[in-house]
């Protein structure tokens, strides 16, 4: 009677086989007729041929070819396995969803920066806490808070809030009229804009011309539009007709609404004249407003002939405008008749 032998007459690696041929090699071979040959595709550590991959190492995955590639082809991804699903993804800020790809972790909430899987945050953005594997806004349980650990505990108010208790923002201008930042109900750092601090407690308005800040009744640290800030810290008109922004008595960066610059100096564009500080292309306008941010002429030139129609100017009856100017229709010596 026959007896068995050890698959491991025919290779020593070989794990199943026949008299003639081995089906099945331990881990790092593959089965080749009679033996089992080393597998040396790359990161592979099961190969069925030479050429075929079945598993990678954990930090690889079986590709469309059969062979194995870095878990870093996979977008985000560090670890997976060989069924292309990631195991773990880059930062903590992606994690791997239901179908293993590696996915934002604000797609879970758009105030979440990092999470375990994708259900659970572990930390989110600021003025944000963790409950529950969520993102949820300090302000939401606690108004004005801006950082906190929990929805009983706030460690920092917005700005203009100081906190008077672990569960409450105060307002500084109740405490402080015109305080813009204060850090307790007994200091203010910082005044609202126009004000200044006299001292801990008191801000006073800036009472300089042309001033919009100030850090102190002598000093200007902001001008109102058409002014520049001297090196006395005192503000001057700009020098430059129509320029609201203009950083010394000769230069200018931006003029008003429909004057354009050209050099340091706001005029009309092409086409537009000045008329009473407006810019009109109406002929014969001699007093034009701005209605609705529009440019509308009031009164025409009546010495020049003119009249005006809606808001426009248009010559009286028996003259024509000829080169900017009311001439009459029938030329001198003669006037129009019935």
């Amino acid at each position: 009677m026959p007896d068995c032998k050890s698959c491991s007459i025919l290779n020593a690696s070989c794990l199943t086989c026949n008299i003639s041929k081995c089906f099945q090699c331990s881990t790092g071979f593959y089965p080749l007729n009679l033996t089992c040959v080393t597998c040396t595709l790359s990161q592979c550590t099961y190969c069925l041929t030479a050429t075929v991959c079945a598993q990678c190492l954990n930090t690889s995955y079986v590709n469309s070819a059969s062979v194995c590639a870095p878990c870093t082809d996979l977008p985000y991804c560090t670890l997976c396995n060989s069924n292309v699903t990631c195991l773990s993804c880059v930062n903590n800020s992606y994690a791997p969803d239901q179908t293993g790809a590696c996915t934002i972790c604000y797609q879970l909430s758009i105030e979440c920066l990092q999470c375990s899987n994708y259900f659970t945050c572990t930390h989110c953005n600021t003025s944000f806490y963790v409950a529950g594997g969520g993102c949820f806004a300090c302000a939401s349980s606690i108004s004005y808070c801006n950082l906190c650990s929990n929805s009983s505990f706030c460690s920092a108010c917005q700005t203009g809030y100081f906190i008077s208790s672990n569960t409450t923002c105060t307002f500084c201008g109740s405490i402080f009229p015109h305080c813009g930042i204060c850090s307790s109900n007994a200091s203010c750092t910082t005044c609202q804009l126009g004000y200044y601090p006299n001292n801990a407690t008191s801000c006073f308005p800036c009472t300089l011309t042309g001033c919009v800040d100030c850090s102190s009744n002598t000093t200007c640290v902001q001008c109102q539009s058409g002014y520049y800030l001297t090196g006395s810290n005192t503000c001057q008109t700009c020098t430059a007709k129509h320029c609201i922004n203009c950083p010394t008595s000769t230069s200018c960066l931006t003029c008003e609404t429909d004057f354009i610059l050209t050099g340091n100096s706001c005029i009309c564009p092409t086409g537009y004249w000045e008329v009473t500080n407006v810019c009109t292309n109406v002929i014969g306008c001699v007093t034009a407003v701005k209605i609705s941010g529009v440019s509308t002429c009031l009164f025409c030139n009546s010495l020049g002939y003119f009249i005006i129609s809606g808001t426009t100017c248009k010559c009286k009856t028996g003259y024509q405008i000829i080169n900017s100017v009311c001439t009459t229709v029938c030329g001198d010596g003669y006037f129009l008749g019935s």
